[in-house]
């Protein structure tokens, strides 16, 4: 792998950006959420997770909730510390920086989950656990991986799409992640 393909996958920016960044991110968006629906993974804000089930409306609700908050959130935190942001570069910044997460869902076809009582687990229960335990570690490293991964990508785009540099970048961006999480939770623990 050549070092420009390296640079292209962790800033497409360089390269994309506006509108082009949105299309494209609503591809990789839809595609993540239909293979996460189809090996019971959802994403919202920054936090994949590997479930019992989901549905499908309820897969694309979850993602479109926490590319949303994380869009108006990224997008006020830009108009207050730059100039001359353009709605569609943050808007694109969000969608495409999802795209590591596609490889987040893979993992979910391999791990089943436990169906246990956890109040009051059987001796069966622990031997249950353990042998689920190793796919569920696996999945959870590929999970962090790309999540971080992806947040690489999202500050790549925030420090293009607002011309930031130094520690005012840095302080925007973490107010922004700080902020859409704790935002995205809420949404999720009031509405799903």
């Amino acid at each position: 792998m050549k070092n420009d393909d390296f640079k292209l996958l962790l800033n497409p920016f360089y390269k994309v950006a506006g509108w082009k960044a949105v299309f494209i991110g609503l591809i990789f968006v839809c595609a993540t959420t239909l293979l996460g629906y189809l090996s019971n993974t959802t994403f919202f804000g920054i936090e994949v997770k590997y479930v019992h089930s989901v549905t499908i409306g309820r897969a694309f609700a979850l993602h479109g909730a926490g590319i949303g908050v994380y869009f108006v959130v990224m997008y006020l935190v830009s108009v207050i510390l730059a100039r001359g942001v353009r709605m569609q570069d943050i808007l694109g910044t969000v969608m495409l920086s999802r795209y590591p997460l596609i490889f987040a869902a893979i993992p979910g076809f391999f791990i089943t989950l436990p169906d246990i009582d956890f109040m009051n687990p059987t001796p069966a229960d622990f031997s249950e656990m353990l042998h689920l335990l190793t796919p569920t570690l696996i999945g959870a490293v590929f999970m962090m991986i790309f999540s971080i991964w992806s947040l690489v990508v999202m500050y790549n785009g925030f420090k293009t799409s607002t011309g930031l540099k130094g520690a005012r970048c840095g302080v925007g961006y973490a107010l922004t992640i700080i902020i859409a999480e704790i935002v995205t939770l809420l949404l999720v623990f009031k509405f799903f």
